[in-house]
């Protein structure tokens, strides 16, 4: 299980060190590092590789797929589980394409992935 934490951590940029299967300083640091990151919906960045941060790594996998699926022309986002500045701004993108259509034109086009957005994408809203 750690394990799995630390590739997922690698690959999204927030750990550098070795996959070894130990919860520990470096592990702490970089799950820390990746809760604090997240700009939606913001995480407690308390160290702690739990249920919120779980599920909520998940979603941002899930979403990633859904904004890669969409028919779009924009080049595909690397699925790393990191609602950071890039799926920010895809986001902002896909809402900012389809204002009238799949996004009705009275909402937001603010690169957050909220209840209207996750709907017209097929995947859940965050902490769903």
């Amino acid at each position: 299980m750690v394990a799995q934490v630390q590739r997922l951590l690698r690959y999204a940029g927030f750990y550098a060190g070795a996959v070894d299967d130990d919860y520990g300083r470096l592990t702490f640091e970089a799950v820390k590092a990746y809760q604090a990151g997240q700009l939606w919906p913001t995480l407690v960045p308390d160290g702690d590789w739990g249920p919120a941060t779980a599920g909520h790594a998940e979603w941002v996998g899930d979403l990633q797929e859904a904004l890669n699926g969409w028919r779009t022309s924009l080049p595909r986002l690397r699925v790393d589980h990191d609602y950071g500045d890039l799926t920010f701004e895809r986001v902002r993108e896909w809402q900012r394409r389809n204002l009238g259509g799949a996004y009705p034109y009275y909402c937001a086009i603010d690169g957050k992935a909220g209840p209207i957005t996750c709907k017209a994408l097929g995947v859940p809203a965050p902490g769903r």
